[in-house]
């Protein structure tokens, strides 16, 4: 099969995720669905929201726009960026209670990040996995020992191994 992104490769998988408000993080010209409020930080096709600030990518929860969001969906962004903790925090204040989160990453065993100098990250579905469900689902402690609060509950992730792809996907929903 013929991709034109990598969001294509997981649009059929997570399309019962895409209703009301959804916004698009690293969209690259290539919503997830026509509907979505497109956010990147490039001048690119269907673009809604334009960072002109890299930094702002850690604080779009201060975009009033941006706020209330039924889904944030966001591929192959996140290892892109040094804060990855950061941004996932940021990225779960846009949405309302029982909001869907969403990540499609690449899986780090069937793609060379090390050949992307964009990359800050090389992540591995177990790796990332053990990473977001002890930081953000309420599995991690602190360092006094005290359980994290959940922010999010963990609906389905798995790896997407499909002829042509190499990454993994995570669907979390706001508590």
């Amino acid at each position: 099969m013929k991709y034109n992104c990598e969001t294509d490769k997981i649009r059929n998988t997570i399309q019962k995720y895409l209703e009301g408000k959804v916004i698009d993080i690293g969209a690259g010209g290539f919503k997830v669905c026509d509907s979505a409020i497109a956010v990147d930080g490039r001048h690119v096709k269907d673009t809604n929201v334009v960072l002109g600030d890299p930094n702002m990518i850690y604080h779009l929860s201060k975009i009033e726009d941006l706020i209330e969001a039924d889904c944030v969906f966001s591929s192959h962004t996140l290892e892109h960026l040094q804060d990855d903790y950061a941004a996932i925090y940021d990225w779960s204040l846009l949405l309302k209670k029982g909001g869907y989160f969403i990540l499609y990453l690449p899986d780090g065993r069937f793609y060379n990040n090390h050949e992307n100098e964009e990359h800050c990250r090389d992540y591995t579905y177990d790796q990332f996995m053990l990473f977001f469900t002890r930081c953000f689902c309420g599995i991690g402690k602190n360092y006094n020992g005290e359980q994290l609060k959940p922010i999010f509950e963990l609906i389905e992730s798995s790896e997407d191994l499909k002829q042509d792809c190499y990454s993994f996907y995570v669907v979390a929903k706001k508590i």
